[in-house]
């Protein structure tokens, strides 16, 4: 039951940066991204981001803030139309802060109903949205642009299984699957259902190309709809961010009680949140390469050294 709960959370969680980020890239480079993060993260279930080096703790600390203030600007984005969203973004993320003080169970159990909800209106828009492909093939080249930050969300289910309990092993493979389709399907949607013009230029191009959808001539707004089960997906995000944060700073500051590591979560994702775009993706994509680099540095160092004592001891 844990494993389907933590693949339901992987899901729900990686829904919002995969509808609302990815379609406005190349699908060639999110085919790509997506195999390489899928195969990694089968690969690298067993790691752990916890760790007692002071150092290292900073940097994982200060990468998970900068992911959840970000995820807390998914909130906003989730409403195109709608104005002064801010208050939107730092609602939803005192509510997940708040939920991750129950701990993980509590998060696994709400995305595993959240997963079932997820799953209906995503397949319901993919299936009255065929009626609009008009493109083969998505054609042009893959220019580098700004944007391209945002396929670091692809690598999100490699951070969220460092956390003790989310762990995906019953029919791993089929979950891998199923995250590769998510990452992919609403660019490639996007992209033969409207066009290259269209995914570049719009804000959300996933949320307009939901607006042209219409099903039996009767139902013509699934845009709420939509922009309630990114809101669902992005609360189940943010909340297993701070089961994970909650859990750094406890590491790391010492005696660091629920209440204090609440209000710090708190106070510095939502300095995050005020951050303009691109500002919150470039600093992500600057320090996490930088922090996974150390630690695998810091790895191969200690088996090293475990290698060179046992040598030393049987000789």
């Amino acid at each position: 039951m844990h494993s389907r709960q933590s693949g339901a959370l992987l899901f729900c969680a990686c829904s919002v940066p995969a509808v609302q980020l990815l379609p406005k890239l190349h699908p060639a480079a999110v085919v790509l991204t997506a195999a390489v993060a899928v195969g990694l993260w089968m690969m690298m279930q067993d790691s752990s981001i916890i760790t007692e080096n002071r150092f290292l703790s900073l940097a994982a600390f200060l990468l998970l803030a900068l992911l959840l203030g970000r995820a807390a600007q998914f909130t906003g984005i989730s409403y195109p139309t709608a104005e002064h969203t801010l208050w939107m973004d730092l609602l939803l993320l005192a509510l997940a802060v708040y939920a991750s003080a129950g701990g993980l169970d509590r998060i696994l159990r709400v995305s595993a109903i959240c997963f079932f909800f997820l799953i209906i209106i995503y397949t319901l828009i993919a299936v009255f949205s065929l009626k609009n492909i008009n493109v083969i093939y998505p054609t042009g080249v893959v220019r580098p642009e700004i944007g391209y930050t945002s396929l670091i969300w692809v690598f999100l289910p490699m951070l969220l299984c460092t956390q003790k309990g989310i762990k995906v092993r019953q029919k791993r493979g089929l979950w891998a699957a199923m995250l590769a389709a998510l990452w992919i399907l609403p660019t490639i949607l996007v992209w033969i259902s409207q066009s290259r013009d269209f995914a570049s230029c719009e804000k959300v191009p996933f949320y307009a190309m939901v607006k042209t959808i219409r099903a039996f001539s009767v139902v013509e707004r699934f845009e709420p709809v939509l922009s309630a089960a990114l809101t669902t997906g992005n609360f189940c995000l943010m909340s297993a961010l701070c089961v994970l944060l909650r859990e750094q700073l406890q590491k790391t500051i010492a005696g660091c009680g629920e209440r204090a590591s609440t209000v710090v979560i708190f106070l510095i994702s939502a300095i995050v949140c005020t951050l303009k775009y691109p500002l919150p993706d470039i600093l992500i994509v600057l320090v996490a390469p930088i922090f996974c680099a150390i630690r695998a540095l810091m790895n191969l160092c200690e088996k090293n050294s475990k290698k060179a004592k046992k040598t030393e001891k049987n000789s």
